[in-house]
């Protein structure tokens, strides 16, 4: 029997299911509570929430076979190199095979590869667990760290990453920008406003059903599934009374009668407001000799925050040389005469990203570090 793996260095054991005299008193103590616990009234055993303390101790012995079952298979180091081989197959056959917008949709975003790249982060998580925290291994435990870090980083920038877009004339203002998303907006006869999303867009389903109260909705997708939609016919049904039509994306809303009662629906996106405005000031273009070929865009623009739209900023903008302000990043996608479209980004696993693979290099250049100075000083001691 192998020794129980060492927590840190104060001398804890990760072993909870150790076979010794302990573990069986309590597995005897666990019977013994089981045998009480049947002998309560029907009533008690109904409202288990009176007894909450008994609950939790009798699943204590089950909880602890899990960890330990889980933890023998996550500190396997092939079970990590498997889920490493499994997500570097993955990805790049979704990169090689797929567009972007299909292999983010069909692969990246998917709960089977967020099921990977958790079982990745948990086995790194099972190996951290496993060293030693003392001053030999302190650095494989950072550089551990900083894998976990960087890969919730990677994952939280994957599922909560947003973008859209903002197209401003020289001289306009806007404070909000639209997600390229699509979102069914139902309101009610009574002037309720529901907005739905609809999982469309490229490679995404067929159809949708939802609902708004009583009102059953059939959202069917008129184009190719690798075309952007732009049209959708939605069937919608309350009691016996039925009704159809057909939307275009970003039209204004139209009535959708079902029965006697009339709604108005459409197709749009989501808008999210920004804590600032942006304001268009001027724009130019660089040509390479000759001036025909454009050689770079820059935009000047004037960036003042709601609660003091008094007090601007002034900045420039390049093509690669985007504003980061209040979490979101500005980038300038493209400049025709005086109108400049602008992509609006957040991304909150930027900085987690960026925070994990610093650990994870610092730990690096302190291992290889130590290395060399050891290797150094091995001489001298010998001598």
């Amino acid at each position: 029997m192998s020794d129980p793996k060492p927590l840190g260095e104060f001398g804890f054991k990760l072993r909870p299911l150790a076979p010794g005299p302990a573990a069986w008193a309590f597995v005897l103590l666990y019977m013994v509570s089981s045998l009480l616990v049947a002998g309560l009234p029907p009533d008690a055993i109904a409202d288990m929430r009176k007894y909450w303390g008994v609950v939790v101790f009798l699943g204590l012995p089950v909880i602890l076979i899990i960890f330990r079952l889980l933890f023998a298979v996550f500190e396997n180091v092939w079970f990590a190199v498997t889920i490493i081989g499994m997500l570097t197959v993955v990805s790049a056959t979704a990169a090689v095979l797929l567009p972007v917008d299909a292999a983010m949709a069909m692969v990246f975003r998917t709960y089977p590869f967020a099921a990977l790249g958790a079982s990745l982060g948990l086995s790194l998580v099972a190996c951290i667990l496993k060293r030693r925290w003392n001053r030999d291994g302190l650095p494989y435990v950072a550089l551990h760290l900083g894998l976990v870090i960087a890969l919730a980083g990677g994952f939280l920038s994957l599922f909560l990453r947003t973008s859209g877009m903002i197209v401003l004339k020289q001289g306009s203002t806007a404070s909000s920008f639209e997600l390229n998303d699509y979102v069914l907006s139902v309101t009610s006869p009574d002037g309720t406003i529901s907005r739905i999303p609809i999982p469309f867009g490229p490679y995404g389903p067929p159809e949708c059903d939802t609902a708004v109260g009583r009102l059953a909705l059939k959202v069917t997708r008129m184009s190719s599934p690798r075309e952007q939609v732009s049209t959708v016919a939605v069937t919608g049904q309350e009691g016996g009374d039925s009704a159809t039509a057909q939307l275009l994306y970003k039209d204004p809303p139209q009535p959708f009668k079902v029965g006697s009662k009339e709604y108005r629906i459409a197709l749009d996106s989501t808008t999210i407001s920004l804590p600032f405005s942006i304001a268009l000031t001027n724009s130019e273009t660089a040509y390479y000799p000759g001036g025909t070929v454009p050689k770079s865009y820059t935009a000047d623009i004037a960036l003042a925050s709601i609660a003091s739209p008094a007090v601007a900023i002034a900045s420039r903008i390049g093509v690669n040389s985007p504003i980061r302000r209040d979490g979101f990043e500005i980038f300038l996608y493209a400049l025709d005469g005086t109108t400049g479209v602008f992509e609006i980004v957040r991304d909150p696993g930027a900085l987690v990203l960026f925070v994990g693979g610093a650990v994870f290099f610092i730990a690096l250049a302190w291992i290889y570090g130590a290395r060399f100075l050891s290797a150094r000083a091995a001489p001298d001691i010998q001598q």
